[in-house]
């Protein structure tokens, strides 16, 4: 896509119904994440698909699994939130439905609402 049909996607009044938190995470925001938490050692190819790569299904799924790893405190879940939001802002989103799955965190034996 050119610059000008770009800015003219960007300004458009849109809505969003079903995003999910994880599934929306950038890779700017994923790059915070990976420097916060080096000791992980996550490589920049499990965290995204970038546009033109090809992967499986399965191979989708498991950059969920990453992302867990990664959002695992409030701080990182309200960095990612307030992220997604603005980005979603950004594209000129302006009614934003941001879902979350609830996930057993093992070391707490708590449950926790990404």
């Amino acid at each position: 896509m050119d610059e000008p049909a770009d800015a003219f996607y960007r300004e458009l009044p849109k809505v969003e119904l079903h995003a999910h938190l994880n599934g929306s995470v950038s890779c700017g925001t994923m790059e915070k994440l990976m420097a916060r938490k080096p000791h992980l050692n996550v490589a920049h190819s499990m965290t995204a698909i970038h546009g033109g790569q090809r992967r499986t299904l399965d191979q989708c799924f498991r950059v969920f699994k990453v992302i867990h790893q990664l959002v695992d405190s409030e701080e990182d879940i309200l960095m990612v939130t307030k992220d997604v939001v603005s980005e979603f802002a950004a594209d000129g989103v302006k009614y934003l439905e941001l879902r979350s799955t609830p996930r057993e965190v093992t070391n707490t034996g708590k449950m926790m609402t990404l």
